[in-house]
């Protein structure tokens, strides 16, 4: 669904239309959000994004709450690290006529939802290089594509920190692709860190060293999953791109 997602991109960046992403609130579809929202911007798209409030959204996409985000004029949705098994909500979205791209790692469903593209890594044969890929890179697909149809590419590679966190935090296995993403991810964390992990790892106590995997799994992803889980975690989204 690669190759769907691009030209549909393609037509709404032409067309000034706005693009909606809708997340997850765990700390791999946080990152998914960040860098769509922050690609889709570079290349001059106006975007709005969503992630489910745990308390009253729980999971995935609820026709309801789907019904409010169009409100703030959508004209394209992408999903990230979540939609594969949202019959209803995209039934729905193809009854008002919004197209939906869905990236979302997670196992294939008996049915699948109607969209006008999906894309997975659960398509691929499970010895692909991609196979494993957790949503963020999933998502990391999209904007690697991207950037190249509009002559960016290598640009996309300033993403792999986020990406390296979102695929550590997701527990992905690190094979293949995803072990590249960690350790690339990592090395570019030690040369230019983001503010808002930076504050993470000063709020945490954490005494100034190389970072490794480990400050992902007990500094970073406690501390962004701690949002989603009891509050909102829309705000990481900024903060992360802060």
């Amino acid at each position: 669904g690669l190759d769907f997602a691009v030209d549909r991109i393609s037509t709404a960046l032409k067309n000034q239309v706005k693009i909606g992403i809708w997340g997850d609130f765990d700390v791999d579809g946080q990152t998914s959000t960040a860098l769509l929202v922050d690609a889709l911007s570079k290349l001059g798209a106006d975007t709005a994004f969503h992630i489910p409030v745990r308390k009253t959204e729980s999971h995935g996409i609820k026709k309801e709450f789907l019904a409010d985000f169009m409100k703030e004029g959508i004209g394209l949705l992408i999903t990230c690290d979540t939609g594969i098994s949202e019959l209803e909500a995209l039934a729905y979205a193809e009854e008002k006529n919004l197209d939906v791209i869905v990236t979302d790692h997670h196992a294939l469903p008996h049915a699948l939802p109607t969209a006008h593209a999906l894309i997975n890594p659960n398509f691929l044969n499970s010895s692909h290089n991609l196979h494993h890929l957790a949503g963020v890179g999933t998502a990391y697909q999209v904007v690697r594509a991207l950037f190249e149809k509009y002559h960016l590419k290598g640009e996309e590679q300033h993403y792999l920190d986020l990406v390296a966190l979102g695929t550590i935090a997701d527990l992905a296995e690190l094979r293949n692709e995803n072990r590249f993403y960690a350790k690339t991810g990592l090395q570019q964390m030690n040369e230019r860190l983001r503010p808002s992990l930076k504050t993470l790892l000063d709020t945490a106590g954490t005494v100034s060293q190389r970072i490794t995997e480990n400050h992902v799994s007990f500094t970073f992803a406690p501390r962004l999953n701690a949002s989603g889980r009891l509050e909102d975690a829309n705000a990481n989204v900024l903060f992360l791109l802060s």
